[in-house]
């Protein structure tokens, strides 16, 4: 009987000491998820009172959270969208713009610099030798970057931890991968991203 209870015990301890970590993990996810839930409750109502609109789908760990509405009388849509194994969540920030034309920036990488240097691409320039080594430019709006206060509204823009500014189609969007939980700004972020996106003029 001794060596079938020995037995016994080499079949049921991995059994149960994958029991015990599945059940420590779950409680770690289920506290996760209560603060995101809190998170998402407290932020919504500060949205509310701000005219914003606030869709978070029952499964928003597989699709986006979308906000629409109105902040400082300028129209926006919000989406948050999760992470996945083939790439980080990503968090886009959008308004209408009646600037002309179409432009992508972002922080200048040296895989940019690597595809510059030997002619595969061409980076547009602002005249800002400081700028215009900091990020990379690209797109037919380059007008709009000769002047100083747009540059500096693009630099606050990535300050707040912007990581792309596109417009395309009159859509001006700031996009961020840096966000490592599906959870919607503060509004103070919420709304100076609006503001400088929305100060961007010709």
């Amino acid at each position: 009987e001794y060596p079938n209870f020995l037995l016994l015990l080499f079949i049921l301890v991995p059994g149960l000491i994958a029991i015990l970590f599945w059940l420590r993990e779950f409680i770690r996810g289920q506290a996760k998820r209560e603060a995101v839930a809190a998170h998402h409750k407290r932020i919504k109502a500060h949205y509310a009172g701000a005219g914003i609109n606030v869709k978070v789908p029952f499964f928003s760990s597989v699709a986006p959270i979308t906000a629409s509405g109105a902040l400082t009388g300028v129209p926006i849509n919000l989406s948050i969208a999760p992470k996945t194994k083939n790439g980080p969540g990503l968090t886009i920030v959008s308004v209408h713009s009646g600037l002309s034309g179409d432009f992508i920036i972002g922080r200048e990488s040296g895989t940019d610099r690597y595809f510059k240097g030997i002619g595969f691409t061409i980076e547009l320039q602002t005249g800002d030798a400081a700028f215009d080594t900091e990020f990379y430019l690209s797109g037919t709006s380059q007008s709009l970057f000769a002047d100083a206060k747009n540059r500096d509204a693009l630099r606050r823009l990535f300050d707040l931890g912007i990581d792309r500014v596109m417009l395309h189609a009159s859509q001006l969007s700031a996009t961020s991968t840096k966000r490592h939980e599906n959870l919607l700004p503060e509004l103070p972020l919420l709304t100076d991203i609006v503001k400088l996106l929305a100060s961007l003029r010709m």
